[in-house]
């Protein structure tokens, strides 16, 4: 569904990144009437990264787009985080759900899931998705904005919206390099899936079969 264009006008909108705000903007924006083009620098919507909780507003969103079932059915139940020292012994547990303002609302999935649906929503709409490209250079003339594209390509339009993370070209391209508005704080987070194979017990933990797989 496409409603009347915002005062009548239809405006020309590019936006830098197809993750998770990008294909929502999308949507709501060709909704009302916007010509909406979305660049991303991969090839094809990613499916890694980290889990994405949806709470509050951000239901009530989900629920407007139609998506509500779809995103509750791809809801990771996390039942339990448990922090363990070098012997296995436990050191805290929490439940995900103590961090949660409705238990019975609130909802966690795969980051890839949750892009994978935004898309499928967006991509057989008028909205169009530029992949493999990127935003290389940007000049106000006027009332518009002159793109050039990584693939050569170029394109004019009424506003550029940068949702290409936290590393952002277009935020770059705008205000300079990142450094001087960056404060790290020292610490690094890796994140990653496994198999379902440890069998955890009260005050510890173990890895079923660990010595044959070492082997």
């Amino acid at each position: 569904m496409q409603e009347e264009g915002i005062e009548g006008k239809t405006r020309s909108i590019l936006i830098s990144g197809a993750s998770i705000a990008g294909p929502v903007l999308a949507y709501w924006l060709n909704r009302y009437g916007c010509k909406v083009t979305v660049v991303e620098r991969a090839p094809a919507v990613r499916s890694g990264g980290y889990p994405i909780d949806i709470r509050g507003t951000a239901m009530d969103v989900v629920d407007r787009m139609g998506l509500l079932t779809a995103v509750q059915a791809a809801h990771t139940e996390s039942r339990t985080l448990r922090f363990v020292d070098a012997q296995g012994k436990d050191i805290a547990t929490i439940s995900p759900y103590d961090l949660a303002a409705n238990e019975e609302r609130d909802v966690e999935l795969p980051r890839g899931a949750l892009t994978t649906l935004f898309y499928d929503l967006t991509k057989d709409s008028a909205v169009r998705y530029q992949f493999n490209d990127s935003i290389e250079t940007l000049e106000d003339i006027q009332a518009k904005v002159e793109v050039g594209f990584k693939s050569g390509e170029h394109g004019s339009y009424d506003v550029v919206i940068g949702t290409d993370g936290l590393h952002s070209n277009t935020r770059r391209l705008v205000f300079g390099p990142e450094e001087p508005f960056r404060r790290d704080l020292g610490f690094t987070c890796n994140l990653f899936s496994m198999p379902k194979i440890l069998s955890f017990h009260t005050g510890r933990s173990s890895i079923p079969n660990l010595d044959e797989r070492q082997r």
